[in-house]
């Protein structure tokens, strides 16, 4: 099948790939010691932050059982888990809950009051969950969140005062989660605002913007880290170094946006024949040069991927103001050997890489034959 990249969109055409056998199912490799991935960094946030306001429910609630009683508090009760949903997520919501619910009963035990307490709070937590999704999809403002979410509470507090406001404790109370509850909103917004930045940052310093593969930069942290786990684990480490052939004279013939469309493709590509494979990714580590670590793959494996890559890229005719351009690429794959560092291993897949390219291009070289 011909593979086209048109000129105003990206259109990309690609037949299915092989399924390769499964003896990298279970390839895992340590993550970086001194820059933990983004998803790892989330987590772990999620993580602190769900032990952190957990506790301050369990204070709450300590403080309510000393001191006023099963009411006492409830508005930042109900304050704390609806802005955890909003923020952070329903899971971590519905655990700050529980966490609330379990010190109720450890602290009062279970009495005629019990059922209606927990009912109250697992309703107010649906009615909640229902409305940060509503917030989450942007189907309601933030403005008309705090409105309901004011009225909804203040609601809860007309019914269990009896139906009046005549108590100056009750006003107080209001008033307070108003304001609370402002503030909250605006601060919370503030701090994910500027953790949603840094996370961005963290990706976009290790990410190429033009193929969204990593980056040189995360290629040589990641590899000197393959290297050491492979040492450790006495697990089989490879490295395939790719080239696109003659790329200068496609950029000097049809211009440098004619060659931004071919990297593009070419990154995407790699991605769709990698298919998130565990232990594999792709690098693009400069021009056209891009490299790919297999870790815990079997070498028949790795030299079957490169046979599929070099027929893809291959097959592929790249379409630029109505002229096709035929690209090919070379490779060459490296196996690591005892004792080998990281320099060793890119040195050897470079010379591989460049042995295809004196033997003619769109080729594959493997330390291995």
């Amino acid at each position: 099948m011909v593979i086209v990249a048109t000129d105003d969109k990206r259109v990309f055409c690609i037949r299915s790939c092989p399924v390769f056998p499964s003896d990298y199912a279970d390839a895992s490799f340590e993550l970086c010691k001194t820059e933990w991935s983004v998803i790892t960094f989330e987590r772990i946030q999620r993580i602190i932050s769900v032990l952190y306001f957990g506790i301050v429910a369990v204070i709450l609630e300590i403080n309510s059982f000393r001191n006023i009683g099963s009411e006492g508090f409830v508005n930042f009760r109900i304050l704390l888990v609806i802005y955890i949903m909003a923020y952070l997520g329903q899971i971590e919501g519905l655990s700050v809950l529980m966490i609330s619910l379990i010190s109720y009963i450890t602290l009062r035990g279970i009495d005629a009051n019990t059922p209606g307490f927990i009912a109250i709070f697992l309703v107010g937590y649906a009615v909640f969950a229902y409305l940060v999704k509503l917030l989450q999809l942007k189907k309601i403002t933030m403005l008309t969140w705090l409105i309901v979410v004011n009225v909804v509470v203040i609601g809860y507090w007309f019914w269990i005062s009896g139906g009046t406001f005549t108590n100056a404790n009750m006003w107080y109370q209001i008033l307070a989660f108003m304001i609370t509850s402002g503030c909250l909103s605006f601060e919370l917004t503030q701090i994910m605002t500027d953790n949603n930045e840094i996370i961005m940052i963290s990706r976009q310093a290790r990410t190429d913007y033009l193929t969204g593969l990593k980056n040189d930069g995360a290629f040589t942290k990641e590899l000197s880290f393959a290297i050491e786990n492979s040492d450790n684990d006495d697990q089989p480490l490879h490295l395939m170094a790719l080239d696109i052939d003659h790329f200068k004279m496609i950029n000097d013939q049809h211009g440098h946006l004619a060659g931004n469309k071919i990297l593009s493709f070419v990154g995407w590509s790699f991605k769709q024949i990698i298919n998130d494979m565990p232990g594999v990714d792709c690098y693009r580590v400069g021009g056209e040069e891009f490299d790919i670590i297999f870790r815990d793959v079997h070498i028949s494996d790795v030299e079957e991927i490169a046979r599929e890559i070099n027929q893809q890229i291959q097959m592929a005719e790249i379409e630029y103001k109505g002229i096709a351009i035929p690209i090919t690429i070379s490779i060459g794959i490296a196996t690591k050997h005892p004792n080998d560092n990281s320099d060793d291993l890119y040195d050897r897949a470079d010379k591989m890489l460049y042995t295809s390219k004196r033997n003619g291009r769109n080729r594959i070289t493997s330390d291995n034959n």
